[in-house]
C-alpha cells in the first residue's frame, strides 16, 4: 500500500489504538510496523485469525503479557564475549520463558476450538529446566537466593557466623571503653566494623582510621582486636562474589545454547500479542468481520469512522455495474469524512482488523488505495492547490487498476470551474473505464449531470434539512445534492438584499435543478419519515403480541399450579382412604371387623382413587437425571432408580452424604447416588450439555500411566488449572503398590504452583487420591 494514502487516511491512528492494547513492548512494536496487505489469501487468513481470537477472549481465557519487559538487549549482550546476564535480567527472561510455556499448553489443549491460534504459537519451545533453575536461584527482588548451589549457602553462613563474632568483639571493646567513644554504637566505613571514636582520644585507642566526620570531632576506627575478623569477613564476601557470579554464568551459558530458539519464541509471543490486540480492539470498537465480495464490490452497513466521537452511520453500496459515484452536498455536510471512512475501514480489513461497521458489511481485496483528499498545496515546491491536486491525479492514474480504490476529494477544484468540470469528467471516465472503484466529491453542477447519463456512474448526495438549514451527515445514494451554498449564507448573516441579488446572477437552469432537487429531498425525506412510522406501528403490533404470548403463558402456568395442587390434595385424601384401610385390614387380623366395616373401607379407599385420577394434571412426562453435579433442594422431586419410584427430598444429604426421602406414606434415609433428580426433557436435554459446557474437569485421573506419562500428564493439566485459576484439584493415581503415588508426591512437593497437597479423606478417595491446593 502507498504510504500517502495511509498517512492521509489516518491509518496511524488504528496503529497508535492497536499498540495500546498489547502486553508486550514486541507487539506494540509490531503494531507500530502494520501494513495492509494487498494478498486476498493473506488477508483471508488474518481475518480468520482475528476472529478466533476474539472467540477466544470472549470464552474467558486470555494470558498475562502486562509483566513482559524487553529482555532483546539483554539477549544481544549476551552473545558477546564472556558477557552474563545479571540477576533481574534472568528474572524477565524467566518470566518469558514462563509465558512461552503456557501459551503453548493452554492453546494445545484447545487445538480443536482454536486450531489457527495452536498453529500459530506450533513453533514455541519449551525450556521448563531453565526455568526452574533460573526460579530456584533468583529470589523475585534480584537476590540469587541461598538454594541457588551449596556452596553459596554455606558462604553466606560463614558470613553470618563472622558477623555476629565481630560484633561480639565490638561490644566488648565498647563496654570497656565507653569514656573515648563518641557513641556506644558499631558502623561501616568502607566494607569494615568500626566504632565512633572522639578525636582527642584517638592516641589512646589503638586501631586503624577508616574515616572521619564532617565536623572532624570524631574518627571511624577499627579495632586491632576485629582487624583480622574483618578481614576473614571481606574474604567471604569475595567468595560470595565470586561463587554468585559463577551461578549467573552458569544461567547464562545455559541461556546462551538457547538463544535462537528463545528469540524464535519472542517472534511467536510477540504475534500473538498483536493478533489478541486486534480482537481487543475489534470488541471495543463494536466491529463486525467484512466479508470478502467475490467481486469487485462494496458494502457498508452502518459503517463509523473511529476518529468520530458520535459518528452518524454510513450505509453504501457502489460496484457490480456501478462503479463510480459523484458525491455532492454542502460543505461541511460530511462528504469528505465518507471519504475516509470508506478508506480506512478498508485498510483496516486488508490489515487483518474488523471493521467498525455492522453485520453483512462487504469488502473486496484491493491492490492499492489512492486517496487525494484535502489541500497538499506546497510552497517549498511552488505548488498551488490545483497543481498539488492534479499532481496526485496523475500519479493515480498511472497506477490505478481494475483492482484499485480511488479517492478524490473536489476532483478537478482550483481552476476555473467550466475547465475543472470537464476534466473531472476525463478523470472519472478514464477510471471507471479501467473498472476501478471510484468515490469522487463535487460541487459541479455539469458533473452531476455528467455522471446521471452514464450507466456505471451514479451520484450521491449528503443530506440537508432545508428548514432548520443544517446537514444531516447521511448518504443518499442515487440522487445528486444541492450545495444550498445561498441558504447556509443566509443563515450565517448575509444581507437578504445581498443573497437575492446573488441569486439573480445564477443560471435559470442551475436554479432549477437546485430547487428540483431539493423538491426531490423534501419528498424522498417525508417518504422516510412515513417508512419510519409504519415500522414503528409494526413493532408496537409486535410488542402487544409479545406481551398476550406472555399472558397466554403465565394463565397456563397458573392452570398447571391448579392442577398440581388438586393432585397434591386428591393424594391426601389417598393416603386417608388408604389409613382406613390399614384399620380395617388391622380389625380383620383380630377378628374384631365386621363385613359392613370392611366394605365402607373399601369404598372410601375406591371413591378417593377415582378423585385422584379425576384431579391429576396431565403435565410433561418427568424423565430422571443421572446428575451428582445438581443441588438438592427441600420438596424437589427425585427417581429412586432401586425402587423405581419417585419421592420428595425431606432432608438434605449430611457430612457422610446421606439424605430423607419419602415415597408416599414411607420415609427412608438413602445415599446421595441412589437418588437421581427429576427434569422435563428440555432440562434433561440441558443438563446432558452440562459437562460439555464446562471445559476444565475438577480432577486428573492417571490410572493405568506409566512414571513418565503420569509427569508429563500432571505438568499439563496443572498448568491449565494455574492459567484459568483453580484453587483447588484432585489427581487420582489409585493405591495398588503406591508406586505412583510417590511419583506424584515427589513432583507436587517440587513443583512452585502448588501451595500445598494432602492425601484424600474418607469420602474423597483417600490413599488413592491426592487433593493439591494451587497458588
Amino acid at each position: 500500500m502507498n504510504q500517502h494514502s495511509l498517512q492521509v487516511l489516518e491509518f496511524d491512528l488504528v496503529r497508535k489504538h492497536l499498540a495500546s492494547r498489547c502486553g508486550t513492548p514486541y507487539g506494540a512494536e509490531e503494531a507500530q510496523g502494520l501494513s495492509p496487505s494487498s494478498s486476498a489469501e493473506v488477508v483471508g487468513e488474518e481475518q480468520a485469525l482475528t476472529a478466533e481470537a476474539r472467540r477466544l477472549l470472549e470464552s474467558g481465557v486470555g494470558f498475562e503479557f502486562s509483566a513482559i519487559k524487553d529482555i532483546r538487549p539483554a539477549l544481544e549482550a549476551l552473545s558477546s564475549q564472556g558477557a552474563f546476564l545479571e540477576p533481574l535480567s534472568l528474572l524477565a527472561l524467566h518470566g518469558h520463558l514462563r509465558l512461552a510455556r503456557l501459551i503453548r499448553t493452554g492453546l494445545e489443549m484447545r487445538r480443536d476450538g482454536f486450531p489457527l491460534l495452536f498453529q500459530t504459537v506450533e513453533g514455541i519451545r519449551t525450556f521448563k529446566e531453565l526455568e526452574e533453575q533460573i526460579e530456584r536461584s533468583i529470589e523475585p527482588e534480584g537476590r540469587v537466593a541461598d538454594r541457588a548451589s551449596p556452596a553459596l549457602a554455606r558462604i553466606r553462613r560463614e558470613q553470618e557466623n563472622a558477623r555476629e563474632r565481630i560484633h561480639r568483639k565490638l561490644e566488648d571493646i565498647i563496654a570497656g571503653s565507653a569514656a573515648e567513644l563518641q557513641e556506644p554504637l558499631v558502623t561501616m566505613r568502607e566494607g569494615r566494623y568500626v566504632v565512633p571514636v572522639r578525636m582527642e582520644a584517638r592516641a589512646r585507642f589503638k586501631g586503624i582510621v577508616h574515616d572521619t566526620s564532617a565536623s572532624g570531632a570524631t574518627a571511624f576506627v577499627e579495632p586491632l582486636p576485629t582487624v583480622e575478623l574483618n578481614n576473614q569477613l571481606r574474604q567471604l564476601r569475595l567468595d560470595e562474589q565470586r561463587e554468585v557470579e559463577r551461578i549467573l554464568r552458569e544461567l547464562s551459558a545455559r541461556a546462551l545454547a538457547e538463544l535462537e530458539p528463545i528469540r524464535t519464541d519472542l517472534a511467536v509471543i510477540a504475534r500473538l500479542d498483536l493478533v489478541l490486540a486486534r480482537a481487543q480492539l475489534a470488541a471495543v470498537w463494536a466491529c463486525a468481520p467484512a466479508l470478502q465480495s467475490a467481486g469487485h464490490y462494496i458494502k457498508l452497513v452502518q459503517a463509523r469512522h473511529p476518529a468520530l466521537e458520535r459518528p452518524v452511520p454510513l450505509d453504501l453500496e457502489l460496484g457490480d455495474g456501478r462503479t463510480t459515484a459523484a458525491i455532492t452536498g454542502p460543505n461541511t455536510g460530511g462528504k469528505t469524512v465518507v471519504l475516509k471512512t470508506v478508506g480506512l475501514l478498508a485498510l483496516m480489513n486488508q490489515a487483518g482488523l474488523q471493521v467498525p461497521a455492522g453485520e453483512g458489511s462487504s469488502l473486496p481485496c484491493f491492490d492499492d488505495v489512492y486517496a487525494d483528499i484535502g489541500d497538499e498545496q506546497s510552497i517549498a515546491q511552488s505548488l498551488s492547490t490545483f497543481s498539488s491536486h492534479l499532481t496526485r491525479i496523475v500519479q493515480v492514474l498511472g497506477a490505478a487498476t481494475g483492482r484499485s480504490l480511488v479517492l478524490l476529494d473536489e476532483v478537478g477544484a482550483g481552476t476555473e470551474p467550466g475547465e475543472g468540470a470537464a476534466l473531472a469528467m476525463a478523470v472519472l471516465a478514464e477510471l471507471t473505464g479501467r473498472g476501478a472503484l471510484v468515490l469522487a466529491t463535487t460541487h459541479y453542477g455539469a458533473l452531476k449531470a455528467f455522471v446521471q447519463s452514464r450507466e456505471a456512474m451514479t451520484n450521491a448526495a449528503m443530506e440537508f434539512d432545508r428548514e432548520a438549514l443544517r446537514p444531516t451527515y447521511r448518504l443518499q445514494m442515487g440522487l445528486p445534492g444541492a450545495s444550498f451554498g445561498l441558504e447556509i449564507a443566509a443563515r450565517l448573516g448575509l444581507p437578504e438584499r445581498l443573497v437575492h441579488e446573488a441569486r439573480g446572477h445564477l443560471d435559470a437552469r442551475a436554479v432549477q435543478l437546485e430547487d428540483l432537487i431539493g423538491h426531490i429531498e423534501t419528498v424522498k425525506r417525508e417518504l422516510e419519515e412515513q417508512r419510519d412510522q409504519a415500522q414503528h406501528m409494526s413493532q408496537q403490533a409486535e410488542a402487544r403480541t409479545v406481551e398476550y404470548r406472555e399472558k397466554l403463558k403465565a394463565w397456563k402456568a397458573e392452570e398447571q399450579q391448579l392442577r398440581q395442587q388438586a393432585a397434591r390434595e386428591a393424594e391426601d385424601l389417598l393416603g386417608q382412604a388408604r389409613s382406613a384401610a390399614e384399620q380395617a385390614v388391622a380389625l380383620i387380623k383380630t377378628e374384631q371387623a365386621s363385613k359392613g366395616s370392611i366394605k365402607q373401607s373399601r369404598q372410601i379407599l375406591a371413591e378417593a382413587r377415582e378423585r385422584l385420577e379425576a384431579a391429576a394434571p396431565k403435565a410433561e412426562a418427568l424423565v430422571p437425571v443421572a446428575s451428582q453435579a445438581l443441588e438438592l433442594s427441600v420438596g424437589q422431586e427425585v427417581y429412586l432408580p432401586m425402587t423405581k419410584n419417585q419421592a420428595t427430598v425431606v432432608e438434605l444429604p449430611d457430612k457422610g452424604g446421606k439424605l430423607k426421602v419419602q415415597a408416599g406414606s414411607v420415609r427412608m434415609t438413602v445415599r446421595r447416588d441412589q437418588v437421581q433428580p427429576l427434569a422435563t426433557k428440555d432440562q434433561a436435554q440441558a443438563l446432558a450439555s452440562y459437562g460439555q459446557e464446562r471445559s476444565f474437569p475438577p480432577e486428573l485421573h492417571l490410572l493405568g500411566m506409566r512414571a513418565d506419562e503420569a509427569l508429563e500428564a500432571l505438568d499439563r493439566y496443572l498448568d491449565e488449572a494455574v492459567v484459568i485459576g483453580m484453587g483447588q484439584v484432585r489427581i487420582v493415581h489409585g493405591k495398588g503398590t503406591g508406586a505412583l503415588r510417590k511419583v506424584v508426591k515427589e513432583a507436587l512437593s517440587k513443583d512452585s504452583r502448588v501451595k500445598a497437597f494432602r492425601l484424600g479423606q474418607w469420602n474423597e478417595g483417600q490413599d488413592g487420591v491426592t487433593v493439591a491446593e494451587l497458588k
